[in-house]
């Protein structure tokens, strides 16, 4: 499995790094990057997370697009927000 931002910042959010953490899964050595396109010519499939996320390049490999519940638009945040699309994200990765 492959992870990265059309928009990347430049560090891991603490609120991100701390949910996933919390799930067991552990962030040391990642760091923020790009999407790679030639990466997206040699992955089974490429996934979008959430209606704000655009590839300039989608490469040959199927896409999808999980349209995730954002908890900002509810006036949730922080760590609360966090754990909400962490629990939404996942639920649809069937076998991730």
């Amino acid at each position: 499995m492959h992870s990265a931002g059309t928009r990347p910042g430049d560090a891991l959010d603490t609120e991100v790094v701390t949910v996933l953490q919390e799930q067991g899964l552990g962030t040391a050595g990642e760091h923020p990057k790009p999407v790679d396109p030639a990466l997206l010519d040699r992955v089974d499939r490429v996934v979008l997370l959430g209606r704000e996320a655009v590839l300039e390049h989608p490469g040959t490999a199927p896409v999808e697009r999980w349209d995730t519940d954002e908890p900002s638009e509810r006036g949730i945040t922080g760590l609360e927000r966090m754990r909400l699309v962490a629990t939404t994200s996942t639920h649809g990765c069937a076998g991730c």
